[in-house]
């Protein structure tokens, strides 16, 4: 009797284990679908829930400069502008990191501190050399503010 058993039984497996088998004898490696609500959309999310993410991120000391091209460069449409900031006139082509900076910050109403904040270690090294001459748009932004900041054109536009 046990032998019929695990005859049996050795049959089984062998059914079910060719059952999981594609025509040409590969193992059937079909997913399952993931339900409705847990599927991942193919939208893109929220612009502004985005925007506050960069706030927050903006406030934790440690955000890179890199960090705020890559979410403008996300997020936005990008022409030249010639540009003045206070006392610092800027060519349209000229100081580009800059350009969209000052137009994320005015595009979207970032205040004058979030928007020295998205310069990130630049603007973290401005304020170790107060005295210094580098970064002359960032030392104008201190100085003015982003009332200080005209420009030609819009910089900036929001991808559809």
């Amino acid at each position: 009797m046990t032998k019929s058993r695990s005859t049996s039984a050795s049959m089984m497996r062998v059914k079910w284990f060719m059952a999981c088998r594609t025509a040409s004898g590969k193992p059937a490696t079909r997913k399952k679908r993931t339900p409705n609500n847990r599927r991942r959309s193919s939208r893109k999310p929220n612009n502004m829930t985005d925007l506050n993410s960069l706030r927050t991120r903006l406030r934790s000391g440690e955000h890179a400069f890199a960090d705020t091209l890559a979410f403008i460069a996300e997020g936005y449409d990008y022409q030249p502008q010639a540009f003045r900031n206070g006392d610092v006139e800027n060519a349209a082509g000229q100081n580009e990191g800059s350009c969209k900076t000052l137009g994320l910050a005015l595009l979207e109403g970032l205040t004058d501190e979030e928007a020295l904040l998205a310069f990130g270690e630049h603007y973290r090294s401005v304020q170790a050399t107060p005295e210094g001459s580098d970064h002359g748009n960032i030392r104008a932004l201190i100085a003015k503010g982003l009332a200080g900041v005209k420009f030609e054109g819009e910089p900036l536009k929001r991808k559809a």
